[in-house]
């Protein structure tokens, strides 16, 4: 997925989503649609929809080819803390959907603690430390428990 949308002007949304796919399934991604909240918004072109709606179809597109790894840039940094964790949800729908693996790169801890099952720290190019959120970062039980509240 990209940071920038990566949506071309005179192709609607629902396109989009189908252009990946080998053999196209408009049942599928009317399904992914309904799940991601686009359905109403399958004929509107870019210019036509918010900045949430725009964030949806890049995730969409992907997954309408059902990869077995999807790769997140931190693709949410870009908007406001509101919209974040409403696709936030967006994602984690999509995860159970798909039941894929997804490499999320993010600097934003709360957004690693609500998607991630698992992290890993890279320091020039190798891994240097991994496990579960609460483990890499070594927060109390407490802390995990505060991060945890405010998602």
């Amino acid at each position: 997925m990209f940071q920038d949308y990566a949506l071309f002007p005179n192709i609607t949304a629902e396109k989009k989503i189908c252009f990946t796919q080998k053999e196209k399934n408009k049942e599928e991604v009317t399904k992914l649609m309904r799940l991601l909240n686009l359905e109403t918004l399958k004929d509107q072109h870019p210019i036509k929809l918010s900045g949430g709606q725009k964030q949806r179809v890049p995730l969409a597109h992907p997954l309408a080819a059902k990869p077995n790894l999807l790769l997140q840039d931190e693709h949410l940094s870009t908007l406001n803390w509101e919209m974040r964790t409403s696709l936030q949800q967006e994602i984690l729908k999509a995860h159970e959907f798909l039941n894929s693996a997804t490499l999320l790169v993010s600097h934003d801890i709360s957004e690693v603690f609500k998607l991630a099952s698992s992290v890993l720290v890279l320091k020039n190019g190798i891994i240097v430390k991994s496990g579960k959120p609460e483990e890499v970062f070594k927060l109390k039980k407490q802390e995990c428990n505060n991060i945890l509240e405010y998602l």
